[in-house]
């Protein structure tokens, strides 16, 4: 597997613009996957050209949920590839209604070691994407408006394996240390080896995973690139 972040609000690399939201470009599988779009189409478009990534290289995009941040480039991105096809929760079904939908709230798999969550949460509804590797199952969350501890149970549930990797936004801004270090404790008792946190997490949330996982934490700013 190898995921490239196209958008991200924490800087990485210099040729790229760093913008509030979350995207990233996923290889490995039979079909090529954009996680998310970030807030922009502009930036998403001039960062995928600044790291060699054809739009019309890409399968299908898998929407986490129906934030701006994480679907606001897309109409930029489908300008570019309008016949792709577009895995998303009933509960926003609407957006996409002139393209090839596939709509689903159950977790199901999406193509040869790749699944979805299914929704989780009610205010905000959300789905996160599974990837299967030799080392172990990786998470792609959008927001993890349902709690990632959450994520990470509902993962080891639909995959019947072990977690490998937790990458994208762990949205912990805002909450105590006490809770966060909660949530890190469920990672530690679910068997998460490694984790990359980035978009809304929040510093004190990144200095926490960061003292816990040391050489197991991940910087994942806009441009990094993770092989497994």
């Amino acid at each position: 597997m190898k995921a490239t972040i196209t958008f991200n609000n924490v800087p990485f690399d210099h040729r790229l613009q760093p913008d509030w939201g979350f995207s990233a470009y996923i290889e490995g599988f039979p079909q090529k996957i954009l996680f998310d779009t970030g807030a922009d189409g502009d930036i998403l478009l001039s960062n995928m050209k600044a790291l060699g990534i054809d739009p019309k290289s890409v399968d299908f995009l898998f929407f986490s949920h129906s934030h701006w941040d994480h679907t606001g480039g897309a109409g930029a991105f489908l300008r570019e590839n309008p016949d792709i096809t577009i895995y998303i929760l009933s509960s926003f079904a609407s957006m996409f209604e002139d393209y090839r939908e596939v709509v689903s709230d159950q977790p199901q798999k999406l193509t040869e070691g790749v699944l979805s969550t299914g929704k989780m949460g009610t205010t905000i509804e959300e789905q996160s994407l599974l990837v299967n590797t030799a080392k172990g199952w990786v998470i792609f969350t959008g927001c993890s408006h349902s709690n990632v501890a959450n994520i990470v149970t509902r993962a080891k549930e639909v995959t019947k394996g072990e977690i490998y990797l937790v990458i994208g936004g762990f949205h912990l801004g805002g909450y105590e240390e006490s809770f966060i270090k909660g949530v890190i404790r469920r990672f530690r008792e679910a068997g998460v080896k490694k984790v990359a946190p980035s978009h809304c997490t929040g510093e004190p949330a990144f200095r926490l995973f960061r003292e816990e996982y040391r050489e197991d934490y991940m910087l994942t700013g806009v441009g990094s690139v993770i092989e497994i």
